[in-house]
């Protein structure tokens, strides 16, 4: 494929994907969960802070006690306006560490959510990226379609004019005409990928794709030559990964915090509360305290026990899920690899198919103008010739898929992508996949009609 200077509107890989990740849902429900994780770590951060609490009441009593009793002689009670107010300051000296715990978890979920964040947008990054490979393949097969439908038009053309003038028969119209129908279909089967290929950027991009965009370079030289490398890389960068870790880390922590319910909670209090209602029912009153609490609670019905098991199971869980998405992550690597390498191989041997077979056809040129094969072989030699020029587009354009599919395994798709001016300046043009060759023309056609 040839490549041209692009326009100042063109628009590469690195755009549409910083697109996707401004705009898509996904990410935004991504870093909403992660803001809302930080608010939680904040609410368990605030409990190693003492706690004020302020309280007020007024209106009016009856109180019947010891004291209205020895004042009041008529009836031993008595009604009064009553006012109450109270401020109280309490702060947690010692609760076996559980404070420090569920803040350690909550610290550790945050920073996984975070890591989840990059997650989500590098899945998301795969998908753009391979929603505009798509877009731009369908659209150089589309060119290649209709300029090989003019060729194949041409000739048949040319066929129906030598079977009126008496040179070929009925039966080489007709396979000259099944050969047009299957252009048709090819060119139908590739309009209906283009509409499904822009319906797919258009719900990952935010937009229709635009008329002008850039062909992205090739992928090799970020690439590690080896797959045990890629998966070593993976398996320690892969933000799916972290976080998993991340999440075992505050399991760890919640079955800290549940263990230190054995231990006594001990808090100090310093508090003040004034009281004022009449002198016949108890009268004003003053209270000020400053004093140590010790808490200590049990479980009677098993409720601790049944925590801290919970807990532990949460945690193997959690390992269990790490273990697994270790082996899809070794999986994905070595899959894309498998996938990337099968391409290279197809692209290879397509390259060789359509060398052999522009030597077919210059062999049958000649063969035509010695007047050794008819025009309909002719025809069908250019139609193979085609055949195996599509063939290369799509290997060649799928080959780049697999190489965006490696990085993203491995989870450095977004970070290289954005991070590396990878992007060659190009666009796809109508001259972006090889021209066909001529129909035949000279003596030979001549001599043959």
């Amino acid at each position: 494929m040839s490549c041209f200077p692009s326009s100042v509107m063109a628009e590469d890989i690195q755009g549409a994907l910083r697109d996707a990740l401004a705009g898509h849902p996904s990410v935004q429900a991504a870093q909403a969960d992660y803001g809302q994780a930080r608010q939680d770590t904040k609410m368990a951060l605030s409990e190693f802070y003492p706690q004020l609490s302020v309280s007020t009441a007024a209106g009016r009593v009856f109180q019947d006690n010891s004291t209205s009793r020895g004042l009041v002689t008529d009836r031993g009670s008595a009604y009064s306006a009553y006012g109450e107010a109270n401020i109280a300051l309490r702060q947690k000296l010692f609760d076996g560490l559980k404070t420090w715990h569920h803040a350690n978890a909550a610290k550790a979920r945050m920073n996984a959510k975070e890591v989840s964040v990059a997650d989500a947008q590098e899945t998301l990054a795969l998908k753009a990226a391979s929603a505009y490979i798509d877009v731009l393949r369908t659209r150089a097969a589309l060119i290649l379609l209709k300029k090989q439908k003019e060729v194949i038009d041409k000739y048949e053309k040319r066929i129906v004019e030598m079977a009126k003038d008496g040179a070929a028969d009925e039966t080489e119209v007709q396979q000259a005409h099944d050969v047009s129908m299957i252009m048709d279909g090819e060119i139908a089967d590739y309009e209906g990928q283009g509409v499904s290929a822009n319906a797919v950027y258009m719900e990952i991009v935010g937009h229709m794709p635009p008329e002008d965009m850039v062909l992205p370079d090739t992928m090799n030289d970020l690439i590690p030559e080896q797959v045990g490398d890629a998966v070593k890389m993976a398996i320690k960068e892969h933000p799916a990964l972290k976080a998993a870790c991340l999440n075992i880390d505050a399991a760890r922590e919640d079955l800290s915090a549940e263990k230190a319910a054995y231990v006594p909670e001990i808090s100090g209090e310093l508090s003040e509360t004034k009281i004022d209602k009449k002198d016949v029912i108890g009268g004003e009153s003053e209270d000020r305290r400053a004093v140590l609490r010790m808490n200590w609670g049990f479980s009677t019905g098993g409720k601790q026990e049944a925590a801290i098991k919970q807990k532990q199971y949460r945690m193997a869980q959690n390992r269990a899920q790490y273990d697994e998405l270790r082996r899809e992550v070794q999986r994905d690597v070595m899959t894309s690899y498998a996938r990337m390498q099968t391409f290279r191989e197809k692209l290879e041997i397509s390259d060789d198919r359509v060398s052999l077979n522009e030597k077919l056809l210059d062999a049958y040129n000649a063969q035509f103008e010695g007047a050794r094969i008819r025009l309909l072989g002719l025809m069908r030699a250019e139609s193979q010739l085609f055949n195996a020029r599509l063939e290369r587009l799509d290997n060649l354009y799928n080959l780049l898929g697999a190489q965006y599919a490696v990085l993203a395994a491995t989870g450095k798709l977004t970070r290289t992508v954005l991070s590396e001016s990878k992007t060659a300046q190009a666009q796809v043009s109508p001259e972006v996949t090889p021209e066909p060759k001529p129909e035949a023309q000279g003596e030979g056609a001549s001599h043959q009609r």
